[in-house]
């Protein structure tokens, strides 16, 4: 049986334990990246979010969604783990895979044109 991970090939994302704060991030996901497939895994004690390449959480979509405003320290308290790279300001967090682990990964599956994220 093929996880959702492997699935989803180069994901990216958050780990967080589970309760309000992750619950509405993980609505927030699904705001601030529309058009990309993301996967949401509840475990129980944490929720896994992944999304291919890059994914993007704003505070500004999570005041919105909690009805208060937000620290995105707050996150940082319940961010367990994460997969990819981390860009982390007051206004977002961001997740995305590297140039180098990406075009890596794409020549050891015989992909000799990879294509570059976004980055900003």
């Amino acid at each position: 049986m093929v996880s959702a991970s492997e699935q989803m090939g180069d994901a990216v994302g958050p780990v967080l334990r589970s309760g309000d704060i992750a619950s509405v991030v993980a609505e927030a996901v699904e705001i601030d990246n529309p058009d990309k497939e993301i996967n949401i895994e509840d475990n129980g004690g944490y929720i896994r979010i992944e999304i291919q390449r890059e994914c993007w959480i704003q505070r500004a979509t999570v005041e919105d969604l909690i009805g208060r405003p937000f620290s995105m320290q707050e996150l940082g308290v319940v961010l367990t783990s994460f997969a990819g790279r981390v860009e982390t300001t007051p206004e977002y967090f961001r997740f995305y895979l590297s140039e180098d682990v990406s075009a890596k990964m794409h020549r050891e599956h015989g992909d000799s044109n990879p294509t570059p994220t976004k980055q900003s």
